[in-house]
Formats: structure tokens, sequence, C-alpha cells
């Protein structure tokens, strides 16, 4: 996939003539969603997944408060031991949530991939705490659902600068 933002309707039919005579491939025109997300074009490319968000709210019991920060600083997970340990239901039901929120991490919220990578790092063996902690992300993560990856080229690449050998 290779988006392009040009201004010009003449611009794209020009450029899209060249790929097509350089690659093996078809124009699909426009597209407003990809793996799950929304692609809004307002200022550059904003990627967001209403959706997922959605999903957060419907499927897992997010706290009512909002969440303005998605992990509490100076307070990293603590390995679970056999007293806290949590049952395999409720172990499969984390480790789906963090799925959930590692594929919102790669799409649309990097902003939140420290706290998450965290969560991971805990799935053989989940606590409360744990648990604790994905409904925080979540709650953050649904608090602010404009936010999204927003890619906007500052300026155009050339190639020429990339590697500055000589």
């Amino acid at each position: 996939m290779t988006a392009y933002a040009l201004d010009k309707k003449s611009q794209w039919k020009s450029l899209s003539r060249k790929m097509k005579n350089l690659f093996e491939c078809e124009d699909v025109g426009d597209f407003d969603e990809y793996v799950g997300c929304k692609i809004s074009r307002e200022d550059g490319f904003t990627f967001t997944q209403p959706v997922m968000l959605q999903s957060f709210k419907d499927e897992f019991d997010l706290p009512e408060r909002e969440q303005r920060v998605p992990a509490l600083a100076g307070m990293p997970l603590t390995k679970a031991t056999d007293d806290n340990e949590l049952c395999p239901a409720e172990t499969t039901y984390f480790r789906k949530g963090v799925g959930k929120l590692l594929h919102m991490t790669r799409w649309s919220k990097p902003e939140v991939c420290s706290s998450v990578r965290d969560m991971a790092c805990h799935m053989s063996k989940v606590a409360q705490e744990h648990v604790d902690a994905m409904y925080r992300c979540m709650a953050n993560c649904a608090a602010f659902p404009e936010r999204g990856w927003n890619l906007k080229p500052e300026r155009k690449w050339d190639g020429k600068d990339f590697l500055n050998l000589y």
C-alpha cells in the first residue's frame, strides 16, 4: 500500500500512470479504512479506531472516571505470585484485552506503547493489578477518540539526503 497526499488531481493521474508503468499494480482509488482503522485526510493522514474503542466500552468493565494517562507514573507492574494469580478464564480475558491494545498500539495509538508492552510481559501469570492496568489504558484510549496516528510529511523527500555518504 502506498499513500500520497497530492494537491491536484492531475498530479495524482500522472503519478498513477508512472507507478503502473514501473510496477504490476492497480489503482484501487481512495480508501477511508485500512486494517480496522478509519483514515481521515484533514491534515495529513490520521488513523483512528472508533470501532475498537467502542468494543473496549462494550466488552470490558472500564472505569467511569476519565483517565488522563495510560499508566501510573513510577508504578511498574510486578510479577504475579501464586497467592494473587487469577483463574484461567480471567487470564484469557486479560490476554484478549492486551491483544486488542497491541493492535491499537501498532495502528493508531503509539503513545500507549510503553504501558501495553509492560502488560504484555505479564501474560503468563496475571494478577488483578494487571487487569486494572489494562482497564486504565483502555479508558485512556477511549477518553481521547480523536487522537490517532497522524502522518503529515513536512517536506518532499528527494532521496539525496537519505544517506549522506559524500
